[in-house]
């Protein structure tokens, strides 16, 4: 049921005045729609494809790349994430 609906029937009950149904109405035509949902999907289905990617493509070419340099790569993302948790750590409080 959409909410015009639900406040046609309202008003055809007389719960809501005319001009109560009418500033209900011009409210839901006006309302913003949140997309957060979606585009938060979009964004995690983006990682998960991109994660496999790379999975993939460093299994099909492990002879190429040197164990040793898929190591120190991940190290070195390692010692990113770190600095960056140890540049915008809150202070220490009981």
């Amino acid at each position: 049921m959409q909410p015009v609906d639900f406040i046609a029937e309202l008003r055809a009950r007389n719960i809501l005045s005319e001009a109560q149904a009418a500033a209900l109405r011009d409210y839901e035509r006006t309302r913003p729609f949140s997309v957060h949902y979606e585009l938060r999907t979009l964004l995690y289905l983006g990682i998960v494809l991109l994660a496999g990617g790379l999975g993939i493509l460093l299994y099909q070419h492990l002879d190429d790349i040197s164990h040793g340099a898929i190591v120190a790569a991940l190290v070195l993302c390692m010692a990113g994430s770190f600095g960056y948790a140890v540049r915008h750590r809150l202070p220490f409080t009981w």
